[in-house]
């Protein structure tokens, strides 16, 4: 296992903030930015298109800052892209612009990157404005059907958990694990998940830092937009992106085990959000009509493979939802059966996850 980051104590550091007409939110975040304990860093912030020239603004403010502005929105992801060119760091940390951060957020999530097995770092991730609400823990947990699972995992005695997903909200990794984070196809949703198994599939593991703490607002973008087109799009792009990650990370053969479980689990989020599935539709039409354009994805993502899936999915859930987080009781009953009949295929067609190693 090559060693991904050198063993300097303080590497040097690229702090990348995406902004899009979240000027204040970006502003909150860089004024926390100033008080952090870590000597050696940078802050590119790269303003993604907002409505006004709202980088000009962030310069004026915050002038040791390298800021960037580009014409037009091209989604969270061509703006972390577009970051990275321009960094100059041995590590990368990718930091939502709604976020504020403690004191020491950056030494302690440098202090963990060292382990060379360890590829993504990610900071522990609290509700801003309910500090003591450990919200976003229950995101890191994945299924083996794409969707994101509450993580049941403990921080162990040197303050780490061995979550799948390494959440972008506040991840560092090296600078040359990837030649840019993200496939800006995926626009935004479920690039951190497309970040995470390329690094495991590659070999290498996530850790969770319970000493890096940030405190994220969330949703600030498209979940509170009132545009109705707009609020469109998270559905659109979930749904396309979960199963776009499937046909991508996982080897032939698995896929085709796998595939009465994904058309299962695209059936079942359906059902349980109906007004959602003329949008769907669309994610379905897209996937469709790009198999060149995913096939050549799959291509370089397999190329890059050094473990089978049987390890790849070592760590994830057969569960095809969380029943805790369905709000109908007949639905949650109906969720909890699936569960059951997803587990009895997986033993039967040899698809091991954690559930069969707990046992």
């Amino acid at each position: 296992m090559p060693q991904l980051i050198s063993k300097m104590k303080t590497p040097f550091v690229s702090i990348i903030l995406v902004n899009y007409n979240g000027l204040d939110y970006t502003i909150d975040c860089m004024e926390s930015l100033q008080k952090i304990d870590y000597p050696n860093y940078e802050i590119v912030v790269v303003d993604n298109g907002s409505k006004v020239d709202e980088g000009k603004i962030i310069k004026e403010k915050f002038p040791k800052a390298r800021v960037f502005s580009m014409k037009k929105n091209k989604g969270y992801t061509g703006g972390a892209n577009f970051g990275y060119k321009q960094t100059k760091g041995e590590s990368i940390v990718l930091l939502n612009n709604d976020t504020t951060v403690e004191k020491n957020w950056l030494s302690e999530l440098v202090k963990a990157s060292q382990d060379p097995s360890v590829a993504l770092t990610q900071s522990n991730i609290f509700v801003k404005y309910g500090k003591d609400d450990y919200h976003y823990d229950n995101n890191n947990g994945q299924s083996i059907i794409g969707c994101p699972l509450p993580n049941k995992e403990e921080f162990d005695e040197k303050g780490l958990k061995k979550p799948f997903l390494a959440l972008g909200c506040s991840v560092l990794y090296p600078s040359k694990l990837f030649k840019e984070p993200f496939d800006e196809d995926y626009f935004c949703c479920c690039d951190d998940t497309a970040l995470t198994f390329r690094a495991r599939i590659m070999g290498y593991k996530i850790r969770e830092v319970k000493s890096s703490i940030v405190y994220h607002e969330g949703d600030v973008v498209y979940g509170k937009e009132k545009n109705k087109k707009i609020s469109k799009l998270p559905t659109y792009l979930k749904e396309r992106n979960y199963i776009l990650n499937l046909l991508i990370f996982y080897e032939g053969k698995t896929l085709l085990k796998m595939f009465p479980l994904i058309i299962s689990a695209a059936i079942l989020r359906n059902l349980n959000q109906i007004r959602g599935f003329p949008i769907r539709i669309k994610s379905y039409f897209w996937l469709l009509t790009n198999i060149s354009k995913i096939l050549e994805k799959r291509r370089r993502m397999q190329k890059t493979r050094k473990i089978s899936d049987s390890a790849l999915l070592k760590p994830m859930s057969c569960r095809f939802l969380d029943s805790e987080r369905v709000h109908s009781k007949t639905m949650k009953g109906f969720v909890n059966i699936i569960n059951k009949v997803s587990y009895i295929y997986c033993d039967i067609f040899n698809i091991r996850t954690s559930e069969f190693y707990k046992n």
